[in-house]
């Protein structure tokens, strides 16, 4: 038996966890997993991604004008392909589609370098213009559909390193570096951090997975440039000491929770409920 290492594991792991592998390679990596805490975790962290991808998709339902549309489109290919429109054996449209397609094609075209140079010209006319706040204005229901999007899609982490997330400060511009010593009170391992784009600004993301395979992302940003808009998406709820505002909701079946304690931006996307993240949120921004 050949002897696996984490490397072999991170080159085979979607296979491994999709159940695509050969069964005496798969062995093979299931031996190395129960011996090493951190693929045990990445393994889990994958299981519980395709879960909730999975429930997420399965609790979302297309519109009644997306399904017509595409009835449509198909019944119209359909149609085309029945009068000899389309060229089913050579794969090639006929020029009675071909025409349309390619002139349309063209305007696109045109119309997108038209639209990119009006973009130049309004940067050049925006940037010699005096800049009334460096802070960029976001809705909450963007911000709060951004990081439901990379914790429901997420890239893999850039560093587990302290001393590496501490590098992290300079491009935030808050304090980040104690984040992974909190580890959420010891309920949750962290799997490690990376830089996300937010709009116009960067966070960091922490990526944690709980003793019951459910996942966190934790998102600590800079609240001078990153400045949040009402939303109706996200309500307040109380809390003790007057500490300032909590916000809380649930999008598209996931978990989550903003709030700003002493200059630091802290938000939470996860599997958990609301009131779980809301008091892990509290606990990680109160230390």
């Amino acid at each position: 038996m050949t002897h696996v290492t984490c490397r072999d594991l991170a080159r085979s792991l979607s296979a491994f966890v999709d159940g695509e592998l050969d069964p005496t390679l798969a062995l093979e990596l299931q031996l190395h997993i129960d011996g090493c805490e951190a693929c045990e975790a990445r393994v889990k962290f994958a299981r519980a991604s395709r879960t909730s991808v999975r429930n997420a998709v399965k609790s979302t339902k297309a519109s009644d004008s997306f399904r017509l549309r595409v009835a449509t489109t198909v019944a119209q290919a359909a149609e085309a392909e029945k009068h000899g429109d389309i060229m089913v054996s050579s794969g090639l449209l006929s020029w009675k589609i071909a025409g349309p397609l390619a002139a349309a094609a063209a305007f696109v075209l045109v119309w997108a370098s038209a639209s990119k140079l009006q973009e130049r010209n309004l940067d050049k006319t925006t940037s010699s213009s005096p800049s009334t706040s460096q802070a960029s204005m976001i809705p909450v229901d963007t911000l709060v559909d951004t990081l439901v999007d990379q914790h429901a899609n997420p890239l893999p982490p850039e560093t587990s390193s302290p001393s590496e997330i501490a590098q992290f400060d300079r491009f935030i511009g808050v304090p980040i570096r104690t984040v992974p010593e909190r580890g959420f009170q010891g309920q949750g391992h962290l799997l490690g951090a990376r830089m996300v784009p937010l709009q116009e600004q960067r966070a960091a993301m922490f990526q944690y997975v709980m003793g019951n395979g459910r996942r966190i992302s934790m998102y600590i940003y800079n609240p001078q440039k990153i400045r949040l808009s009402n939303s109706p998406i996200l309500r307040e709820i109380p809390v003790r000491n007057n500490a300032g505002p909590v916000y809380v909701g649930c999008v598209r079946g996931y978990s989550v929770a903003v709030t700003d304690r002493r200059g630091v931006g802290y938000a939470m996307a996860s599997d958990l409920d609301e009131s779980e993240s809301s008091r892990l949120l509290l606990a990680v921004g109160d230390h």
